[in-house]
């Protein structure tokens, strides 16, 4: 799939922001119709209690709901299911990533996000994520420790929807 643009990402961003109760819920209802194993994902992240913070979970939800919307605006319509197996397995690949990185100082840290997001093929939306949840603005008002759990899951959610687009042009 092709990287999506930081105006493809804005225009998805006003879009969910901009929504009525009305819209919201009809456009949850498409995506849990056209993503199923990606809602249960949000929606289990959000209940697990991992969050210290509603606003976390929220912002989450929210953010989830944006790149979702992104990807498929990107490719023009919908994306291949994604199925739980390749969620577990995404998951499994970013705390293998998180146990390498637990091993290093934290000086390394930053050179080592670098060169990760390097070769990424959804850069562009790693940088929104990171603009939206690490700024100094703050604009979903995430708790530090709720914007790493953030970026990890949404990070999950990324892959496998980059994933399903590439299944669904083949």
């Amino acid at each position: 799939m092709k990287p999506i643009t930081h105006e493809e990402i804005q225009e998805s961003v006003d879009l969910v922001h901009n929504m009525s109760e009305s819209e919201t819920r009809k456009f949850m209802k498409r995506m849990s119709k056209e993503q199923p194993y990606i809602q249960i994902y949000v929606a289990a992240i959000c209940e697990r209690g991992e969050f210290d913070d509603d606003n976390d979970a929220d912002a989450f939800a929210n953010l989830a709901s944006i790149i979702w919307h992104a990807m498929c605006k990107a490719v023009g319509g919908g994306l291949a299911k994604v199925k739980s197996q390749e969620i577990d397995k995404s998951e499994a690949k970013m705390m293998k990533l998180y146990e390498y990185a637990e091993g290093k100082a934290e000086s390394e840290w930053p050179d080592m996000v670098s060169a990760w997001m390097e070769g990424f093929n959804q850069r562009p939306l790693l940088e929104f994520l990171l603009q939206s949840l690490m700024s100094p603005e703050n604009p979903y008002q995430v708790t530090p420790d709720g914007s790493g759990l953030i970026f990890t899951y949404l990070k999950v959610i990324i892959d496998c929807l980059d994933n399903a687009a590439i299944h669904r042009s083949l």
